[in-house]
């Protein structure tokens, strides 16, 4: 079937005959058996699929679904003879080839060696002479285990987020949540701004009663 496709709908420059991908032009041609031929070979794809990819799996030998290259998901049909199949069912499967990855980082020390003549940006005495002034005298200001309690305690009692707190110790809310986890602190995350919550709370004690988180009213 493979040679029959090739001598009848494909062109001399080896593309195929655009009519070729019709029901019509088969029955036109008197081409009904080979059709249903094609059709049969191919029975393992979905009733709906386009007939250009049938004639893709008779002329590659595909026997069943291609599935990704990463996992058991089906791949899609990219809707040429030229380009087949995806290898791969998502961009997140791609991105977790270690022969892509592989060959990524070796096109990477390619580019760095031609512009740096090191395999790494970060070798090169501009990148070394920043990272090293970036990182003179910055240093945290070291917390003590009770400073920390007590500004835990706040955290909860008063439900203030703990980026608000980072700005008054001088540390970064990620260092400070980072830190809190390391001593067993159990860190929330309460719903609205710190602001939002000062007016709740000035509001209860004035003792009016307030609806909050309504995006009906």
């Amino acid at each position: 079937m493979k040679n029959w496709i090739l001598d009848n709908c494909f062109t001399k420059n080896n593309k195929i005959i655009s009519w070729a991908t019709n029901k019509k032009w088969f029955i036109n041609k008197n081409y009904i058996k080979e059709y249903d031929i094609i059709i049969n070979n191919t029975n393992f794809l979905p009733i709906d699929v386009t007939f250009i990819e049938r004639v893709y799996c008779i002329l590659n030998d595909i026997t069943e679904q291609p599935k990704c290259k990463c996992c058991d998901n089906l791949v899609s049909f990219r809707g040429t003879i030229k380009n087949g199949y995806n290898i791969y069912c998502s961009s997140k499967c791609s991105s977790k080839d270690i022969d892509i990855i592989q060959n990524n980082v070796i096109k990477n020390k390619q580019t760095c060696l031609i512009k740096y003549g090191v395999d790494n940006g970060s070798k090169t005495i501009e990148a070394r002479t920043k990272i090293s002034k970036a990182l003179t005298g910055k240093k945290h200001n070291k917390i003590s285990e009770d400073t920390l309690s007590k500004y835990h305690n706040i955290h909860l009692e008063n439900k203030i987020p703990i980026t608000t707190l980072s700005k008054q110790l001088g540390y970064s809310a990620s260092n400070l949540h980072q830190l809190l986890n390391r001593r067993g602190y159990k860190t929330k995350v309460f719903t609205g701004s710190y602001p939002e919550q000062l007016l709740i709370d000035y509001f209860n004690t004035c003792k009016i009663n307030i609806i909050i988180h309504d995006r009906e009213l």
